[in-house]
């Protein structure tokens, strides 16, 4: 007996988790990918001023901002006319919302206006954020007028209310910039007159946290249009040079470049920020992002010199922030002791990241032959009562992988309380019914006694566990699950008997479920060893034939996964869906053309590899998208070029700026009459030549990218395969065995 249950466990625990996954993309293409985000970056900067030299003279220039101050309501659409002419309008969807919320503003409109009074009526359509999603919206309504003078315009009209009690109303605000002070004292002094909070007067310092342009940034940010985001903050130092920019600016450029990939000028950016005089809080925030974004990538080297500079003695958050990131850097490069060390001296709070703290902890002590402490720290974590999904998801990861590991070292005792606190239903309650039987049969082993660490804490079981559901199933209809008549058992001792109902009551929960899951044939394989055992060997062979039929039927549909992936047509299958997230990805994967072959790519398409190399793709094809879009727009200028050259066409002269106002940025716009026909057009059909090659090598990275994906998957998928054929070579071998012995001359 112990010699078949040894060869099951063997089975059991190479199945634990699909190792060897797929490599991110090789670090040299990602520095091509980053390379052609810069040509990108630079491409949109040089089109956008082009674009509003011609169409928005700066003497003429208005942009419209939509904002929101009041957090309890929802800005639904919004809709705006000028002086009587057709409305700009926007439908705002619940992430934008939010965005909004976050002191937020969305870029309405930009158009030109003459030197004057003009009229401006506004309607936003509203929601209670806690109302329901079919409640009709009702209107907020605004008329009034702003003046325009000779220089660039920047209006917001914003949603608020005083209280909850109060009706929501519409705040036109006319905003203007102010000198910056020279040196690092000045921003802050000058912050200290005019106020932190939305200043009344409408005054802001270029690149503040009241710049509406830092803040329109902030919004396209939140809601991942990194590309505009990025281009519109590039533009504004070159805008107001030589004002030097507030601290402000530089943080959420730095914010934006990581969260659009480009890490070498976002490193680049960090610097700046603090040689600004950004805060230490604020500094260390911005190295951390920029080190994680590096770490992610896998250029650890990079990543540690960057966070090398986060002045991680203060304490508080950066602290914990920069040993989180440091360990797993450490861990990353094979570094187990010193991360041990670090991860020994880590504050442990009750919160998530703590856990996952204890978690990595609890790997490095196993991984370094500390068995006892590492499956302390890992039964700490496993122990964890919460009802969020990502704790749960922990929890359940560190409970299978002790369980595992009590079950290989023959301590089945220690294996089964442990197993038994793994939900009902999650990603590893296949994997921990499985072991759970086995750990039944395996030897009981010695009393394992946790080493006491120093801050342990008593917690509960939570609900719904696998403990809680098998101990309803070792009732005396046991073997009626399986359709057997009750056996008298004269091979096996009380003992054995008694644990192989125990193991067989789990797999009975486990074999219901689907067969995708290859756990699932596994536990076939299992529930039929064990009838074999007692001596039911025709239902032993009906589940060996129930095992063989899901393998073949499992292999059958991965070798149409692996023709459906080698044809191309998953990736715009996949890029519809529009998610990255891996938890999303996994529940909308059913949306593919063939349901049948959904189960066996969710595992390849939630790894991080899968995940990082199709946000490039992605990204690729954005690029691709927006470059198209500025090659119509730049060959739609060529009509307009005359009449915006022509001095003629100019507003009229204004009133000089008024003394705390800065002079109209330093923009090409501002001396337009000088400029002749002929030169706009060369840069025009010099810009369009430059997006013509950006396509080009745009169009051939998606090619490789894609590539790289299809091999991802195809190797996931070989994996797979590969587990189930060995699967059905033992069922094929059992069955054959069990027909052969002791069932002569019944095979079908």
């Amino acid at each position: 007996m112990a010699a078949r249950i040894c060869r099951f466990l063997v089975l059991a625990a190479v199945g634990v988790f699909y190792a060897g996954r797929v490599a991110a993309a090789l670090p040299e293409f990602a520095s091509t990918v980053e390379q052609l985000k810069e040509r990108a970056l630079d491409i949109n900067v040089q089109a956008q001023t082009t674009d509003e030299r011609i169409r928005f003279p700066t003497k003429a220039s208005v942009t419209l901002y939509v904002g929101s101050q009041a957090s309890d309501l929802r800005i639904v659409s919004a809709r705006v006319s000028i002086d009587e002419q057709p409305p700009f309008s926007y439908v705002f969807g619940p992430g934008e919302s939010e965005a909004l919320d976050a002191d937020g503003l969305y870029r309405l409109a930009h158009f030109s206006a003459a030197v004057g009074e003009h009229r401006i009526h506004a309607q936003y359509l509203i929601q209670a954020r806690q109302g329901a999603p079919q409640d009709v919206p009702s209107p907020v309504e605004f008329t009034g007028t702003f003046l325009k003078q000779a220089q660039r315009a920047e209006l917001e009209l914003t949603l608020g209310r005083d209280d909850v009690l109060s009706p929501a109303t519409l705040h036109l605000q006319t905003w203007a910039a102010v000198a910056e002070k020279a040196g690092q004292w000045g921003a802050p002094l000058l912050r200290a007159l005019i106020g932190d909070a939305h200043p009344t007067s409408g005054r802001y310092v270029p690149g503040d946290i009241d710049d509406p342009k830092i803040r329109n940034a902030r919004f396209l940010a939140k809601n991942g249009d990194y590309l505009v985001a990025a281009a519109r903050l590039s533009r504004l130092q070159s805008e107001w040079a030589p004002t030097s920019m507030a601290p402000a600016y530089y943080c959420v450029l730095a914010d934006v470049l990581v969260s659009y990939g480009m890490l070498h000028r976002a490193q680049t950016i960090a610097e700046r920020a603090a040689q600004s005089g950004v805060a230490t809080a604020d500094l260390a925030a911005v190295r951390l992002r920029v080190a994680e974004a590096f770490y992610q990538r896998g250029d650890f080297d990079t990543a540690e010199k960057v966070l090398v500079k986060v002045p991680h003695r203060t304490g508080g958050v950066a602290l914990t922030d920069w040993q989180d990131l440091q360990t797993r850097l450490l861990l990353a490069q094979g570094r187990t002791r010193e991360a041990i060390a670090l991860l020994r001296k880590t504050a442990n709070d009750a919160d998530f990241r703590s856990y996952v703290r204890y978690y990595n902890l609890g790997v490095s002590l196993l991984a370094s032959g500390a068995a006892g402490q590492g499956v302390t720290v890992l039964d700490r974590v496993g122990a964890v009562a919460g009802s969020a999904d990502e704790l749960e998801f922990l929890s359940d990861k560190a409970n299978v992988m002790v369980g595992a590991y009590f079950v290989r070292s023959g301590q089945g005792a220690s294996a089964i309380p442990t197993l038994e606190r793994v939900h009902l239903r999650g990603p590893f309650s296949n994997r921990a019914l499985l072991n759970l039987g086995w750990a039944y049969l395996a030897p009981a082993g010695t009393v394992q006694t946790p080493v006491a660490l120093g801050d342990e804490r008593i917690v509960g079981a939570p609900p719904e566990t696998i403990g809680a559901q098998s101990r309803n199933l070792g009732d005396h209809n046991l073997y009626q699950r399986y359709h057997l008549r009750p056996y008298a058992i004269a091979k096996l001792s009380a003992d054995d008997d008694a644990q192989l109902k125990r193991a067989l009551a789990v797999w009975s929960v486990l074999i219901e479920r689907d067969p995708a899951d290859s756990t699932v044939p596994e536990g076939m394989l299992a529930v039929g060893w064990a009838l074999d055992r007692i001596g039911a060997h025709q239902e032993a062979a009906q589940l060996y034939t129930r095992a063989v039929k899901a393998l073949e039927q499992g292999i059958g549909a991965i070798d149409g996964a692996q023709q459906y992936v080698v044809t191309g047509r998953w990736i715009p299958a996949v890029l519809r869906q529009g998610h990255t997230d891996g938890v999303r990805f996994e529940r909308h994967l059913t949306r593919l053309p063939s349901p049948q072959i959904a189960p066996y790519l969710r595992d390849g398409f939630a790894e991080r590899a899968f995940q990082d190399g199709f946000a490039t793709y992605r990204d690729l094809e954005v690029l691709t998208a927006n470059a198209s879009d500025w090659e119509r727009r730049l060959q739609a200028l060529g009509p307009m070029r005359k009449d915006s050259i022509d001095d003629s066409s100019s507003p009229q002269a204004a009133a000089p700026p008024t003394a705390d106002a800065l002079p109209a940025p330093t923009d090409i716009a501002s001396t337009h009459a000088s400029i002749s026909e002929a030169t706009v057009d060369d840069d025009i059909s010099a810009q369009r030549a430059r997006i013509a090659a950006l396509q080009a090598d745009l169009a051939a990275a998606a090619d490789i990218q894609e590539k790289v994906l299809q091999d991802q998957v195809l190797k996931d998928l070989a994996v797979q395969r590969d587990w189930r054929a060995k699967l059905l070579g033992g069922a094929r071998f059992e069955l054959a065995r069990v027909y052969d012995g002791v069932m002569p001359g019944q095979i079908h």
